[in-house]
């Protein structure tokens, strides 16, 4: 059924269990064919459909990956210049 939504995890799991484990959520992909289309024409989701719902999820987590990436780089430095400081 396009345009419909069927959940076959149960909605939420991960993101309780992130909170769970003091852990960021990063975010969700929906189950779409079209990401299966692009792993076999190598093209992917984000080219061929960047305004779809999936297009648009991976671009968050991408974002989502590259902030949590920035802050654990921005982290160590910090410990790192206390730790030579001390």
């Amino acid at each position: 059924n396009c345009k419909h939504v069927s959940r076959i995890f149960s909605e939420g799991g991960a993101k309780a269990l992130a909170e769970k484990q003091l852990l960021p959520f990063l975010g969700s992909i929906p189950l779409d064919p079209t990401v299966c289309e692009g792993g076999e024409t190598g093209v992917p989701v984000v080219l061929s459909h960047p305004m779809s719902a999936v297009g648009t999820a991976f671009r968050h987590l991408a974002r989502q990956i590259a902030a949590q990436v920035s802050l654990q780089n921005y982290n160590r430095k910090t410990l790192s210049i206390d730790l030579v400081a001390k």
